[in-house]
């Protein structure tokens, strides 16, 4: 076990950032207390397609922020290959830990903007295999229906994390190195005083620390606004389908189309996503009922089995709609508050891919004072109480 000599963090919120900064501080000898008003991986995190990847991330600072996330995440895979409470019967791909796997993908696009796009990413360090027109099957498991001037490139750096397995397995180790994981506890106030913030649970018990990391994901400005900060979001919903695909000829590799994109999720298991039905479901108001979402489910499965016809006899076993927890100018924020001293967000869209880097990032800003220059765009202090300060990319 670590030897705790830093300082008491509360780390609010235990998905994949939240589990990801706990692991980070703890190994770094902070006295972690994890804080979760539910189960582990159980708000965004556990409905996320959590795919590994900077491809259509804009502009430039951005990609450069996801790629070097990406990157992270390979990082982690030759520097902790035996996590405790990593699953050897979910590991698929090679030497990867169990949780991880960084598979490569294949993408497609109509040719003109994506080809342009395809070149500008590999200009700024993306690692993409010479694209071909209108050419997949063998290596995706199966024939693709492709237009003639569809074009294809694999992106062997990309690939996907079993969410709840990782996040399990980075508490576990922050556990191991000392952190405090209080499950089903709802923090219902805090105040930042002289010696640190002072959190107040809903059972009545009192949690006094140095720092405090939001990691909150769609309730993080619930949480900000405990300390008197706005913090807006501009939550969205994203639908992710579980295809059974016993009988299936193949199991398919990560491959995303225009009409959709799908990855292994386990043996004789597929998960799927179509932006399409995003859309749809962003457009409808209030609740949505069950029985829409089972509708646009079986949609989901249908594009599937048309654009992958190997596919076609896949059938749902599950469904559920995630709330991607995103600020409101679509860019994550990350760091210290100037004007309250102790008090930490990492609160981001692109939690997967960006988990292995920020955990590690925000980290060293709290021990150290130190912030990474790919932070710089992504301050907190952009969102004040007159709204929303631009970020130079």
């Amino acid at each position: 076990m670590t030897r705790l000599t830093g300082p008491r963090v509360a780390v609010i919120g235990a998905g994949l950032l939240g589990a990801s900064t706990a692991f980070h501080l703890a190994r770094r000898g902070a006295r972690v207390e994890i804080v979760e008003r539910s189960a582990p991986a159980s708000g965004t995190s556990g409905a996320s397609f959590a795919r590994i990847s900077a491809l259509h991330k804009l502009p430039r600072a951005y990609f450069e922020l996801n790629h070097a996330g990406l990157r992270a995440w390979h990082d982690f895979a030759r520097s902790m290959p035996a996590l405790p409470g990593l699953n050897p019967g979910l590991h698929l791909s090679g030497p990867n830990p169990p949780g991880l796997y960084l598979c490569g993908s294949h993408v497609c696009g109509d040719t003109g903007d994506f080809a342009e796009h395809l070149r500008t990413i590999e200009a700024w360090g993306a690692t993409v295999r010479p694209p071909s027109t209108g050419q997949l099957g063998p290596e995706v498991g199966g024939p693709v229906r492709l237009g003639a001037d569809t074009l294809v490139a694999q992106l062997p750096e990309e690939g996907w994390v079993d969410v709840p397995v990782m996040v399990d397995a980075l508490l576990t180790a922050a556990r191991r190195d000392g952190a405090v994981l209080h499950l089903g506890r709802e923090i219902v106030g805090m105040d930042v005083t002289a010696s640190g913030p002072l959190i107040t649970l809903a059972d009545g018990g009192q949690l006094a620390v140095e720092a405090v990391v939001n990691a909150a994901g769609p309730r993080s400005d619930t949480v900000a606004r405990l300390v008197g900060r706005r913090l807006p979001l501009a939550p969205s919903r994203g639908l992710l389908v579980d295809l059974d695909i016993t009988g299936c000829p193949v199991r398919p590799a990560m491959v995303e189309t225009p009409q959709a994109t799908v990855r292994p999720a386990g043996p004789a298991r597929v998960q799927a996503r179509a932006d399409a039905i995003d859309a749809e479901l962003n457009s409808s108001d209030g609740e949505l009922a069950p029985d829409a979402v089972a509708s646009w489910a079986r949609q989901v499965a249908r594009v599937v089995g048309q654009v992958l016809p190997s596919l076609s006899r896949a059938t749902v076993v599950g469904h559920r709609v995630g709330i991607r927890s995103m600020p409101a100018d679509g860019y994550p924020s990350v760091g210290a508050v100037r004007d309250l001293p102790g008090y930490y967000e990492v609160v981001s869209h692109s939690g997967v891919t960006l988990g292995a880097l920020l955990g590690h990032l925000l980290a060293e800003e709290l021990l150290t004072g130190t912030r990474d220059p790919l932070l710089t765009p992504y301050t907190p202090d952009r969102f004040t109480s007159a709204g929303v300060r631009p970020i130079v990319n």
